[in-house]
């Protein structure tokens, strides 16, 4: 329903925005944990299937009922334990999951703001020609986005959230409502050859005035300088709204842990399928390869060694190897 909310103990979730906060303050859940939670919550201390439960979260797609596991796991672990100690959702062996406690739901309940100031940063647009090259355009946004998070005075909105706008037009102030995001950033890239244009700008989602606005022309092994700068130049345009001491805290960038650009790319490939709607043993094999090409050209870049492990777990649970137990022990390591 438009405009629903749901409240229990500490916690509301705005369908609207798809976003769960604990006392005005957003709990990081991802998109599919948002849908499970308002299956849950529309039907309080009821038993919901795992069946019906995947259908919510994962409508019209044939997945393993371990996906649904996977997620219900990240759920507990975002949501805590309510008040008398236990969990808030109960497990139902080999049927299902039930919310526990009262649940209020409203039309008028407004979010509690964040008394940081807030900012989303959506998907940028690939303009290069070849369409393959979306994993490269949402590879800067993420990056800016583990950037400024960092910031211990800036509130971002999850990617999860933010992503959902992908390839719609932008309407600046309607979007910032939606995620209840004070600035808003978006953007575009172009790659060609071993060239590449970025263009960002930094926008109110109050009045949707353009604050700043800056186009990258440069190489493509310049592409991490490109992260930070624009990075920085975000946090320098917000100074009105952070304290000094905030803006000092700025770590800079980590360029996802690697100046590799070759070793980026397989990583930020490898990534986007693992993160796709398809997923079946032909895309594990593909992710894991582009995983572990990663780590050879770079054995210190950490982030494919964790999406590697990611990569695994998936396998193990779903049975997409001839030895789970093998690659559940690597998955580990």
């Amino acid at each position: 329903m438009q405009g629903q909310r749901f409240t229990f103990g500490p916690f509301l979730l705005n369908l609207d925005n798809g976003t769960l906060q604990r006392q005005g303050e957003r709990v990081a859940v991802g998109r599919r944990g948002i849908l499970l939670l308002a299956a849950l919550l529309k039907r309080p201390g009821e038993i919901v299937t795992k069946a019906e439960l995947m259908d919510a979260a994962w409508p019209g797609t044939a997945v393993e009922e371990s996906n649904l596991s996977v997620q219900i796991a990240l759920l507990r672990k975002a949501v805590g334990l309510a008040s008398d100690g236990e969990g808030w959702i109960t497990t139902i062996p080999r049927i299902g999951y039930c919310l526990k406690g009262s649940v209020a739901t409203s039309e008028e309940a407004v979010d509690q703001p964040s008394k940081k100031p807030s900012l989303a940063i959506l998907p940028f647009a690939n303009l290069s020609n070849d369409t393959d090259q979306d994993f490269f355009a949402d590879g800067l946004a993420d990056e800016i986005i583990t950037t400024l998070s960092k910031i211990p005075g800036l509130v971002v909105i999850a990617r999860s959230s933010s992503f959902a706008y992908k390839g719609m037009s932008i309407d600046v102030r309607r979007i910032a409502s939606e995620l209840g995001a004070r600035y808003i950033v978006d953007g575009s890239i172009r790659k060609s050859g071993d060239r590449i244009r970025v263009v960002a700008q930094l926008s109110d989602g109050v009045s949707g005035s353009h604050l700043w606005a800056e186009r990258y022309d440069r190489e493509l092994h310049d592409m991490f300088a490109v992260q930070d700068e624009v990075a920085r130049k975000i946090v320098a345009e917000l100074n009105a709204a952070l304290s000094p001491v905030e803006v000092a805290l700025y770590p800079g960038v980590a360029s996802g842990g690697t100046t590799h650009m070759e070793a980026y790319q397989c990583f930020l490939r490898g990534r986007a399928m693992q993160r796709g709607a398809t997923q079946n043993v032909a895309v594990f094999e593909r992710t894991s390869d582009l995983f572990r090409q990663a780590i050879a050209l770079d054995p210190d870049y950490p982030a494919p060694y964790a999406a590697l492990g990611m990569a695994l777990a998936y396998a193990y649970y779903n049975r997409w190897t001839d030895d789970p137990e093998r690659s559940l022990t690597e998955a580990e390591s």
